[in-house]
């Protein structure tokens, strides 16, 4: 038997409670699930009818006499109705307590309603972060768990919990946020098996327009060139304020099912640049939230491509981190989702990152096999079914990742034979040069070993490579990429006096302006 509307809302609205949501949040995801406007939505929030309202504005103002039609009338402007005075909204936000402000009942068609000196009066400002995310920012402040770990039921929860994120992220719990194994396992199930979801239309009369879409690709792409070139540090927080002060009022927008798929895809990408620059700046929990969200933000859009290149992705952070189980299950996840797409960069990269993970748990013909299927991939003809954003992966980031895979797999004789290739000083991709400059180093290190001459020859390459990408570290705003250099030098230090490792040292005091005798800053 269907439930009523008011019954769905006393559902939704308990299921919140129970998650320990706070009203701020209720109300907007109550005017995202409905299709309500604030005033009515924190009315929803509380649970009241419109007589409750009147009693508890009453309760607030014992000399006001207002009824059930004058609520009405005010939830109705202003597409009918009459405006509610500025007293009338602080009225409401005595009525309706739990730290209810009077920006928290207003959207942009009330503000176009008012005059300048009503909006200074009242504080009202233009395009603010959403009550959620306002709040849950100042709870996060004081030592809230940063959100974005797990995968919510519908559109609108996860709406709220990307502009909490946004809103958060340069909060401490942001940066002391732990990376979880079970957080990447339930996003892949959730990826696999949950159905499809139904369209949620925004509240707000002004639609989403192609150009708003457009606009979002034009820039993603701006911030995945400059993430490719100087690292996740270097626009993190440009791309924060983009999202909070001009995506996040298109999650509001009116849409119809096509531009809202197209709308979840462009926020999908821009949530999974987003975790790719904290995990590369070594926020490794930020950074996994932020791909929780965009898979999930895929996954509403129905976008399979970018769903296996977020799978992919999470992988590499799983594979920088260690963790070996985590990285394959992620690379077949991805690998699964890329099949039978047409896309033969998508699935090249995919099979490519199976390769590294495999290559990682020490399992060379996975490895091999996986690389091999990339490269036929690669290989075949160009598809128009490529999206743009897949452009970067050329024949060169292949040979990149299979170099990585031979470093791991300790194949000294394949890492030089790719090198030649790899090693070639890209200005739009300078973090990959310092990191397979250091991987390649990596090898050298572990190759020296076999006598005196042959290690001293190995070391001496390693610290040549290290000296020549360090002028690119410098230029860089890369934690992951720093490190990687910090830990060849340590392990180049390990063999003790090792000639031209003093200078070179003290060449990265000088560079980077930091210290080689405290690793922990660097990693």
């Amino acid at each position: 038997m269907a439930r009523s509307g008011k019954a769905e809302r006393e559902l939704v609205r308990r299921q919140l409670l129970a998650d320990g949501v706070p009203f701020a949040q209720i109300a907007v995801e109550m005017g995202r699930h409905f299709g309500v406007r604030p005033r009515v939505a924190w009315r929803y929030a509380l649970g009241w009818e419109q007589w409750k309202a009147v009693q508890e504005y009453r309760s607030a103002d014992p000399t006001s006499k207002i009824d059930d039609s004058r609520i009405s009338k005010w939830e109705s402007w202003p597409y009918g109705g009459s405006r509610p005075s500025p007293e009338n909204l602080v009225g409401l936000t005595l009525a309706f307590g739990h730290g209810c402000k009077v920006n928290d009942l207003v959207d942009e068609d009330d503000l176009r309603s008012f005059s300048p000196t009503v909006r200074k009066l009242l504080g009202l400002v233009e395009h603010s972060p959403s009550p959620a995310a306002s709040a849950e920012a100042s709870a996060f402040a004081s030592g809230a768990p940063y959100p974005g770990s797990d995968w919510k039921r519908d559109i609108p929860a996860t709406m709220t919990t990307v502009t909490a994120m946004w809103a958060a992220d340069t909060s401490p719990s942001a940066a002391q946020a732990p990376w979880l194994a079970a957080t990447g396992d339930a996003a892949m199930l959730h990826w696999r098996y949950d159905p499809s979801d139904d369209p949620a239309p925004g509240r707000e009369s002004r639609p989403v327009r192609p150009s708003d879409i457009s606009g979002i690709h034009v820039m993603a792409d701006a911030f995945a060139q400059t993430d490719h070139r100087l690292g996740g540090g270097y626009a993190r927080s440009t791309l924060r304020h983009y999202l909070q002060e001009s995506v996040s009022p298109l999650l509001r927008a009116r849409r119809d099912e096509a531009s809202r798929d197209n709308l979840l895809a462009a926020v999908a990408r821009l949530c999974d640049i987003a975790g790719f620059m904290a995990f590369d700046s070594g926020q490794q929990g930020a950074g996994q939230r932020y791909f929780v969200q965009a898979l999930r933000l895929a996954k509403a859009a129905g976008n399979q491509a970018l769903g296996a290149h977020i799978l992919g992705d999470m992988t590499i952070q799983a594979v920088h981190l260690g963790e070996v189980g985590q990285a394959t299950a992620l690379a077949d996840a991805a690998v699964e989702a890329a099949q039978d797409l047409g896309s033969p960069r998508v699935l090249a990269r995919s099979l490519a990152l199976s390769a590294r993970a495999s290559a990682k748990a020490g399992d060379g013909a996975s490895a091999d096999s996986a690389m091999f299927a990339a490269e036929v991939a690669l290989d075949g003809e160009s598809s128009r079914d490529d999206p743009p954003w897949i452009a970067f992966f050329t024949a060169t980031q292949l040979q990149t990742e299979a170099l990585y895979a031979a470093v791991d797999l300790g194949r000294l004789d394949r890492v030089e034979e790719l090198a030649t290739a790899v090693l070639v000083d890209d200005v739009a991709m300078q973090r990959r040069h310092v990191l397979a400059a250091a991987a390649v180093a990596s090898a050298y290190v572990a190759g020296a070993g076999a006598g005196d001459v042959a290690r001293g020859r190995d070391l001496d390459r390693s610290l040549a490579l290290l000296h020549a990408v360090l002028p690119t570290v410098a230029a860089l705003s890369s934690v992951r990429g720093v490190a990687a250099v910090e830990g060849v030098r340590r392990r180049v230090a390990a063999f003790g006096r090792v000639p031209g490792l003093s200078e070179f040292e003290e060449r990265i005091r000088t560079v980077l302006g930091t210290t080689v005798s405290d690793p922990l800053t660097l990693a």
